[in-house]
Formats: C-alpha cells, sequence, structure tokens
C-alpha cells in the first residue's frame, strides 16, 4: 500500500514528471530519433517497476520519501541509455556483441558501486532507509540488465544511420572544440576545494527523523503551554 498523496507529495511528483520530460527531450535531440527518448523511458520505467515490486513484496507500506531517494534512479539509469546508445552511431551501428564488449564493462562497473552505495543504507536497520536501497538496488540491476540483453541487441540500425551518424560526428566535433585553459581548470579546482573544506568545517548532521515532518504551528504551542 503506498500512502496517499499530500500536497507537497504533489509537488515532488510534479518535479519528477518535468524531470522525465527532460530526459526525453534531452535524448531526442542528441540522438535525433523518437524511439532512443522512448527506449531511455522505457527502461527508467522497467527499474522503477522492478524496484517498487520487490519493495512491496517485502513491506506492506512504502514511504513517500523512497521515492524522492528513488528519483535518482532517473539520472542513473539514463546514464546506462547514454552509452548504449552512443554506441551506436559511434560504431555506425556494430553488432550486438561488439557494442556489448565497448559498454558491458563501464556499466557493469557502474552499477555494481551503485548498488553497493545503496545497499549500505539498508545496514541502519531504519525501514525507510532498507525501502530506499531495496527499491534503488532492485531497479539499478534490473535496468542494467534489460541494457545489456534487451536494449542493445533492440537497437537496430536506422534506416537514416547515414544522416544520424553524420550528426553525432558533428557532435563529437563541437565537443571536441571546448578547450578549457590550464588557468581556468587549476583556479576551479581550488575553488572547489576551498568551498569543500569549508563545508567540512560548518558541517551539522540532523539525526532528528521527525524534523523531516514539522509540527502544525498551533501544536507547537499547545506544547509550549503545557511545559
Amino acid at each position: 500500500v503506498i500512502a496517499p498523496l499530500r500536497g507537497r507529495d504533489v509537488l515532488m511528483t510534479l518535479i519528477g514528471t518535468l524531470g522525465a520530460i527532460g530526459v526525453v527531450l534531452l535524448f531526442f535531440a542528441t540522438y535525433r530519433t523518437i524511439r532512443s527518448a522512448v527506449q531511455a523511458m522505457v527502461l527508467v520505467a522497467i527499474g522503477l517497476v522492478a524496484g517498487l515490486g520487490a519493495t512491496l513484496a517485502l513491506f506492506e507500506t512504502v514511504h513517500v520519501l523512497v521515492f524522492v531517494f528513488a528519483a535518482m534512479l532517473v539520472g542513473i539509469v539514463s546514464d546506462y541509455a547514454v552509452h548504449t546508445l552512443a554506441s551506436g552511431p559511434a560504431t555506425d551501428w556494430a553488432g550486438a556483441h561488439e557494442r556489448i564488449d565497448l559498454v558491458g564493462r563501464p556499466i557493469t562497473v557502474s552499477m555494481a558501486t551503485a548498488v553497493i552505495g545503496f545497499g549500505s543504507l539498508a545496514l541502519f536497520g531504519v525501514p525507510l532507509f532498507q525501502q530506499v536501497a531495496l527499491l534503488s538496488g532492485v531497479g539499478i540491476v534490473t535496468a542494467w540488465a534489460f541494457v545489456l540483453w534487451v536494449l542493445i541487441p533492440m537497437d537496430k540500425r536506422p534506416k537514416n544511420a547515414g544522416a544520424l551518424r553524420a550528426w553525432w560526428i558533428k557532435l563529437e566535433a563541437m565537443r571536441e572544440r571546448v578547450k578549457i585553459p590550464a588557468a581556468v581548470a587549476w583556479a576551479s579546482a581550488a575553488l572547489l576545494a576551498a568551498v569543500s573544506i569549508y563545508g567540512a568545517v560548518k558541517l551539522r548532521y540532523l539525526d532528528d527523523v521527525r524534523a523531516f515532518q514539522p509540527r502544525p504551528a498551533d501544536l507547537v504551542a499547545e506544547e509550549e503551554q503545557v511545559r
């Protein structure tokens, strides 16, 4: 059972929807095919559905905050689609085995590190974190398997492959023309280091779960009167 949506939950749903629309537009602008955008969203949907199904199989209810953390799956799983679909025009749509050899290892390493990271949340023994770990882990593994054994064999050479490959080569040429001066790179690294050190010094932990759901002002006022 999933708890009903309230105002802030609807807002989170809206943000997730806008993010999905952004992913679709980005894939269409990059790969110039509706098919690529659909493939990316199908991959995301399969991962989320598998993760949610596994979570509901072990927990009676799913906390809405789980979906806030699970929104990161859109970015992680979409990254798998980016690597996979890019191997098409980059290799002139070589055979499935060649493309799997090209992207299989980096995608597998990415999957393993992400699952280990989310899985570590389960060690805290908090149901909310356990749900996040389960949904994310199952969703990521499902998306990884779908990419290697379904998406790559399904991504056949399109009819307008020549035009799509020319567009891809143009994008690659534009990327190669971007040169970052060494001085800018070192200055950026120094700035990031300074900000990181400042953040580490000012870091404070919020370990009170009640702070994630503030109480109504009138209830707080009544509590103060009782005290």
